[in-house]
């Protein structure tokens, strides 16, 4: 109660409580719509005055629902030591064993389109979450997006996949992205509003979480 930060947060490596030294390994607890167990809340929310966040070496673990509302923020630094996570001009991103990846973009910034740089491979959920002026993703090769890429977000309409080997070039347009080689409707921009009986009369595969808490399809999935 009453916690109200404004400006810059550093989250600190470690805390002492009662004399013992802890590291601050994990931000929040993992966050999953699709868990039995409830979702936590997240550690930092509602920061009207927040403007940047600074990750330390320690913490190697995010959890994506971090940060909601929180308008201000423009910007992500990590400790150039951190083995888990990177910035690169403010944006957040991740790492494991096999690729790169995109975590968050800060929802103060001004973006209309976002190219995904090439060596990024992946986009996680809640990527864009917040952001109210970016309106297209550009991917290329076998860049691909993450279930659930799109929570939080409201303003994006397309996702530009004219370069990208990963997804069907031709059908993917006006915020519909399909599959290479299927006929596999993969993922709706939060933006586009349509009636999904359009869509599934030229489609075999609709995937999983391609329409996830999109408003428009709501009132429609109970026909289909």
């Amino acid at each position: 109660s009453g916690f109200n930060p404004s400006g810059e947060i550093v989250i600190p490596g470690t805390v002492t409580i009662n004399g013992k030294t802890y590291q601050v390994t994990h931000l929040g607890d993992y966050f999953n719509y699709y868990n039995t167990l409830p979702a936590f809340p997240p550690v930092f929310s509602d920061l009207p005055g927040l403007t940047s966040v600074i990750f330390p070496k320690e913490m190697t673990r995010y959890s994506p629902n971090e940060f909601e509302n929180c308008p201000a923020l423009g910007s992500f630094w990590v400790d150039k030591r951190n083995p888990a996570y990177f910035s690169r001009d403010g944006i957040l991103y991740g790492r494991d064993n096999t690729q790169l990846y995109l975590v968050r973009i800060p929802p103060a910034m001004k973006l209309t389109s976002f190219a995904l740089p090439s060596d990024i491979r992946g986009v996680q959920e809640y990527a864009f979450a917040g952001n109210t002026t970016l309106k297209t993703v550009i991917l290329e090769g076998e860049q691909g997006l993450g279930a659930c890429w799109q929570l939080g977000n409201k303003s994006i309409t397309d996702i530009d996949v004219s370069k990208s080997t990963r997804y069907d070039t031709k059908r993917s347009k006006n915020g519909f992205l399909f599959q290479s080689q299927l006929f596999s409707f993969i993922f709706l921009c939060s933006r586009q509003c349509t009636d999904c009986r359009n869509i599934f009369s030229v489609t075999c595969r609709v995937g999983k979480h391609s329409i996830f808490i999109h408003h428009c399809f709501c009132k429609y999935l109970s026909a289909f």
